[in-house]
């Protein structure tokens, strides 16, 4: 063995290189590793729980691969790549054999099946002897051979998704505390488990996470969709896009906004709105607090939508959509204050249909589900 080559190695000296290593790896016998690898080695592989770092790691390691599949070969499959040092290799390798014994860590079964992969591989030589490598595989292909991972569309993915979901939502919650406590807004995603609320009338789609008293909601905007001009008389609203663009209007002022905006905070008491801009759906996400009857503002809103209740600008459609209309407004009117219809037109309507609106909620007139029109 040399420490340094005479000269950078083409690429058939680097074929040459490796094939050597994979041979004597082939052999599965760890008096090899001297012969393989520098003794400062520095090993990164993806099958492995950690870094290996000198000949007693990689000795364990390779140790317990050949124990759990005794007929286990390595083969290169293309390259390798040379860089213009002639000392860092890369090169697609063929990997494989029958998990026959216990493989540990982290203590896999024997299946009595055959595991076959290709990985990349990264190598950075000393003379012909690996002293850094980083070896790339798919250990979830490899998981579902053993029966270690779910294969795709099987039930054991949809358990495995569901049970992500309900970490994810015990992730958020412990992240949205440690914000709160350092004093940042929470930006947490919000819970897609459940399928959002859609108001066809506005073109809009709202999920929602409770945090608290406030509440986190997302809101998809489609093309020709928005939120009319609304205020909010005791909450404030902190609104940030995370794709696509919008028109926003925050008081008198009207702009184009995308996710390099930033958050726009919206007081209370202040009068906004939103409406799509491009031929494309935009994503946006408002922390609202308190959340109050926010969420059930745009669920019975949206329901209604559905339904076809009111039309675009929050129109009452027929004597049914008045009744819906001026129960919905006096049920929220301390959630949202709409600029439209205005205000001596709600109060007229309240006068007139909310008592009846209200007695007929119960048989049916009203829509089953909770409301939209903006917010």
């Amino acid at each position: 063995m040399t420490d340094q080559p005479a000269e950078a190695p083409d690429h058939r000296g680097a074929r040459s290189m490796l094939e050597r290593i994979f041979a004597l790896l082939n052999e599965h016998d760890t008096r090899h590793i001297p012969a393989m690898f520098t003794e400062d080695i520095v090993f990164v592989d993806d099958a492995a729980p950690e870094t290996l770092s000198g000949h007693a790691e990689m000795e364990e390691f390779l140790a317990s691969l050949w124990r759990a599949m005794p007929d286990f070969r390595f083969e290169l499959a293309d390259g390798p790549y040379v860089s213009e040092d002639g000392r860092h290799l890369a090169a697609r390798v063929h990997a494989g054999g029958t998990l026959t014994g216990r493989f540990d860590p982290p203590g896999f079964a024997p299946t009595g099946t055959g595991v076959s992969t290709e990985y990349g591989g990264f190598y950075e030589f000393e003379g012909d002897r690996v002293k850094r490598a980083r070896i790339i595989v798919n250990m979830n292909e490899v998981g579902v051979q053993i029966g270690a991972a779910p294969a795709p569309g099987s039930l054991g993915e949809r358990v495995a998704v569901g049970i992500q979901r309900l970490a994810a939502r015990r992730m958020r919650k412990r992240s949205q505390a440690e914000e709160r406590a350092g004093g940042r807004p929470v930006t947490t995603a919000t819970d897609y488990t459940i399928e959002p609320t859609r108001d066809p009338v506005h073109r809009a789609r709202y999920a929602f996470e409770a945090d608290g008293e406030n509440m986190t909601v997302d809101a998809w905007i489609e093309p020709g969709g928005g939120l009319p001009a609304h205020h909010h008389p005791r909450q404030e609203e902190r609104w940030s896009v995370i794709s696509g663009e919008v028109r926003f209007q925050l008081g008198a002022t009207k702009r184009v906004i995308t996710a390099e905006e930033g958050e726009i905070v919206v007081s209370a008491g202040t009068r906004h709105s939103i409406a799509a801009v491009a031929d494309r759906e935009a994503h946006l996400r408002c922390y609202v607090v308190p959340a109050l009857g926010i969420r059930a503002f745009l669920e019975d809103s949206s329901a209604a939508a559905r339904e076809g209740l009111f039309m675009r600008g929050g129109i009452p459609r027929g004597l049914r959509g008045a009744r819906w209309a001026a129960s919905f407004l006096e049920r929220h009117r301390d959630d949202v204050v709409m600029t439209f219809p205005p205000p001596p037109v709600v109060h007229a309507l309240i006068a007139l249909f909310g008592r009846s609106g209200s007695a007929e909620r119960g048989h049916g007139d009203a829509p089953s589900a909770r409301p939209s029109g903006g917010r």
